[in-house]
């Protein structure tokens, strides 16, 4: 396995540096989640703190459908649909929840929460679809709904509720991650930049703009840990990279490859280790983690890491030989 590393290059005069210490990156293994025997193609979304893996994968079985998976101490569960031919899997919690989106028989996207070997729809904010996200410890599930108006809200649900989390003014917004103290994160365009949008967090009944430096069109947040730290993609049109929004402020991560113009991060942990992908210019994406203060691709194979739990343990897909699988990268 080649591993790369480089110093993280920030845009900002911010310094990024981590202040727990770090894992041990340099010692990155990586392991199969989907048996070729279940599925012809599979991808993972994210992994709970005991290791359990959630994703989607295309089944031997019936190979012109996508089912959402699961994969738990070396076995692999179909979760099934609400009745269409396509689900996928997008969170899962320490007991074991899981959440994500599925078509039902009629062809509607609906969110879904999965636990004791069911799926139920969450239903939606009046329009026809939803789409769920992410989940906390506690069950409270985030996601996207088309509202009765036709545009998209994020959305909290909440004890059997769904409740509109609202827009920053702009005519959209959508949620991606929620943590256990139900600071939910996600983007919004504000009044006045219809073609741009801001990433916000959500807490206590009121969405906050994490703003964007002048020399960005957007910022976007896709995950969030325990201290409110967030993670996601910032830029512009032509230039796309993973940044951390950190006390008050956001960092430009950087890429692998001087002049690469795309890089995202999906996942973050208390101790502020980082991971999603980067792209190089004659290899396609990297999986990639970001720590202390440094960038390193985890795997030679075309993909990307989606998320990490405290355990060091990264999920992701990755191309390799042509066969696109998902995998878990163990730092030891």
């Amino acid at each position: 396995m080649r591993r790369t590393v480089l110093s993280v290059a920030s845009s900002l005069a911010v310094v990024f540096c981590l202040t727990d210490v770090p894992l041990a990156a340099a010692d990155a293994e990586r392991v199969a989640l989907g048996s070729s025997v279940d599925c012809q193609m599979s991808g993972a979304a994210a992994v709970n703190h005991q290791g359990d893996a959630v994703g989607w994968c295309v089944p031997r079985a019936n190979r012109f459908q996508t089912h959402a998976a699961l994969w738990q101490d070396g076995t692999f569960t179909d979760l099934g649909t609400l009745g269409g031919d396509y689900s996928t899997a997008r969170g899962i919690n320490a007991r074991g929840q899981i959440v994500g989106s599925s078509k039902t028989e009629k062809g509607e996207s609906r969110a879904f929460l999965w636990e004791n070997g069911r799926m139920r729809q969450l239903g939606t904010l009046g329009g026809p679809s939803s789409d769920a996200a992410g989940i906390n410890s506690a069950g409270q599930v985030v996601g996207a709904s088309e509202t009765a108006d036709g545009n998209s809200h994020a959305f909290l649900w909440d004890d059997g509720k769904m409740v509109d989390l609202g827009t920053l003014g702009g005519a959209f917004s959508t949620g991606q991650d929620i943590n256990d103290r139900k600071q939910v994160v996600g983007s919004s365009p504000v009044v006045g930049e219809p073609f741009s949008h801001h990433g916000f967090r959500w807490e206590r009944g009121s969405m906050t703009d994490l703003g964007m430096p002048d020399t960005w069109n957007f910022t976007t947040g896709y995950a969030v840990n325990e201290t409110g730290e967030v993670v996601g993609q910032c830029g512009t049109p032509q230039e796309e990279h993973a940044c951390l929004w950190r006390a008050g402020s956001w960092v430009d991560l950087g890429a692998l490859e001087s002049g690469t113009v795309h890089s995202g991060a999906s996942g973050i942990i208390n101790r502020g280790q980082i991971v999603g992908y980067s792209s190089t210019e004659s290899t396609g994406n990297r999986p990639i983690l970001w720590e202390n203060g440094a960038m390193i691709a985890l795997d030679d194979g075309d993909g990307g890491a989606a998320d990490i739990n405290n355990r060091g343990q990264i999920v992701g897909t990755v191309t390799n030989g042509g066969e696109t699988q998902s995998a878990m990268w163990v730092i030891r």
